[in-house]
């Protein structure tokens, strides 16, 4: 039979793996939250950057 300091000594243990764990997959998805909204942010930024270089191009063009 195992004694209570075992017993508690072994669900401290598994308490502190849960936690680890659902802080890392918490860890996770804040990640992949963050890369995603800055995979959006950077197609965002390369489209206004190509639609300012046509619009630059067809500035330039009307003026020659």
């Amino acid at each position: 039979m195992l004694g209570p300091a075992v017993v508690l000594s072994a669900d401290v243990w598994r308490t502190t793996m849960l936690s680890t764990w659902l802080t890392r997959q918490r860890a996770v998805g804040l990640g992949r939250v963050l890369a995603s909204y800055g995979a959006a942010a950077l197609v965002l930024w390369g489209l206004e950057r190509s639609q300012l270089a046509e619009s630059i191009n067809l500035l330039v063009y009307d003026l020659i």
